[in-house]
């Protein structure tokens, strides 16, 4: 494996904002994937003004690394952006500093884009019951997911009502999707060329979503990819606890119509968030219990206020 080849067969593009703790060793879990799939790899590394080590840690670590130092957080779809402008790879990988790829993930991940054709493809990622990828926010994508009706569904059956995030299931089938997180996400640069990348209106949450739903209306679709598997903190860089993405995928919601759809949208939400807090919260005595209780909690609150402001 060669790190930052001129045209590379893979970029590494992660954004950093405070991640001395975690950028190496994500940076390292995307070489090592590398050196097994036989590919180069160029990095690409974006500060939003960090005010920690992580400027330094990834040129002491990474000292070929190209490294964009940003004077303000610029958001993370814009800082995607820049490497964006910057990236030679064949196909591009992004990588959240928190977030860890699977030795066989990259292999199987390249693999998987060259023989679907793909504008996308994404690892199966962490242990929960829901993938970190879905079909686009919708009233029938919301309830399934939040209601729980897309575990009355068999397979992949039920379009929409599979749910805004998908449940995790058995299968290592690749498995057709609107988004996919962002978190650890393969990426085909033309494709994401083609709709001009990430929406720089959206700051944190809710931008992958918008690019996979943009993806998929100018015929790029994306995939899961279960076989290959990948490792997320959630909310790393917030301390592991935000409901700022409920308010994402609310705005999110806000083009699909009227004002009552709206609020069956942020009511389905909020049952579903207030149910999952009260069953968590039987399960709060593990430190992974305890943090999950409270990010539902917070979920729920955010998601009430926001169903009695739409």
């Amino acid at each position: 494996m060669r790190r930052n080849a001129p045209g590379a067969d893979v970029t590494v593009i992660s954004v950093t904002y405070n991640s001395a703790r975690d950028i190496i060793e994500a940076l390292r879990s995307a070489e090592n994937a590398a050196a097994r799939a036989g590919v180069s790899v160029e990095i690409i590394v974006v500060d939003n003004a960090s005010t920690d080590e992580s400027v330094a840690r990834v040129r002491q670590a990474f000292g070929a690394a190209r490294l964009v130092e940003n004077t303000e957080n610029v958001g993370f779809g814009r800082a995607n952006n820049e490497a964006f402008a910057l990236a030679s790879g064949r196909r591009w990988l992004l990588l959240n500093p928190d977030a860890r790829l699977h030795p066989d993930a990259l292999p199987t991940l390249l693999a998987a884009m060259d023989q679907l054709g793909a504008g996308a493809v994404a690892p199966s990622i962490g242990h929960s019951g829901a993938e970190s990828a879905g079909m686009a926010p919708s009233l029938p994508s919301i309830v399934g997911h939040f209601l729980f009706i897309n575990r009355l569904l068999p397979g992949d059956r039920g379009g929409p009502w599979r749910g805004v995030q998908l449940r995790r299931t058995a299968t290592v089938v690749p498995r057709p999707v609107d988004w996919a997180s962002a978190a650890a996400l393969l990426l085909d640069p033309p494709a994401v060329r083609a709709v001009d990348g990430f929406d720089e209106r959206y700051f944190l949450y809710g931008e992958d979503v918008d690019l996979g739903v943009r993806l998929a209306r100018a015929g790029h679709r994306t995939w899961l990819v279960p076989k290959a598997r990948a490792e997320h903190a959630i909310a790393g860089s917030q301390g592991g606890v935000s409901s700022q993405w409920v308010v994402a995928l609310h705005q999110l919601c806000r083009t699909d119509g009227d004002g009552m759809r709206l609020f069956a949208i942020g009511m389905a939400m909020a049952f579903g968030l207030t149910i999952r807090a009260v069953s968590s919260h039987a399960r709060r005595r593990s430190p992974g219990g305890r943090l999950h209780a409270a990010r539902m909690r917070a979920a729920a609150r955010r998601a009430w206020s926001l169903a009695f402001g739409a």
